[in-house]
């Protein structure tokens, strides 16, 4: 059995001179098998006695009459919820974004933006340099 592979011409900067594009498969012998096997059973004996006794049954259930009385009363519930301060928190999101333009798999134009996002909700403090500048004040 054989198979051609038909590859035309370079592929995008590869070419595929020197490849072989015919292959050749096949088996030419195979080796003798043989098998040899000997099974014997010895004789069984099974003896068994089965004997079930007469079993007695009596049972006497008696239900005496149940009474269930139960008045269960809702009475109106009241919730009140409120968000009266937020955590402090002062959470760091990472950003990396990549717009590019690509034709046919090549990459023409990139642009890469990376960067912090902050998400603050503590009280704002000066930080020394700020003091030492004179830019540490409430903001306006």
């Amino acid at each position: 059995m054989s198979f051609d592979i038909p590859l035309q011409g370079p592929i995008g900067p590869v070419t595929i001179a020197g490849i072989p594009t015919q292959f050749g498969l096949g088996v030419t012998a195979l080796p003798p098998v043989s098998a040899d096997a000997h099974v014997a059973l010895d004789p069984v004996a099974a003896d068994a006695h089965v004997a079930l006794d007469p079993v007695a049954a009596d049972a006497h259930v008696a239900l005496d009459p149940v009474t269930a009385d139960a008045r269960v009363a809702l009475e109106p519930v009241a919730v009140d919820l409120a968000v009266s301060r937020l955590p402090d928190v002062r959470a760091h999101v990472p950003a990396n974004f990549s717009v590019s333009l690509c034709l046919f798999g090549i990459t023409v134009f990139s642009i890469h933006l990376c960067g912090e996002a902050q998400v603050v909700t503590e009280p704002y403090r000066p930080t020394p340099s700020e003091l030492a500048t004179g830019t540490g004040g409430p903001p306006p």
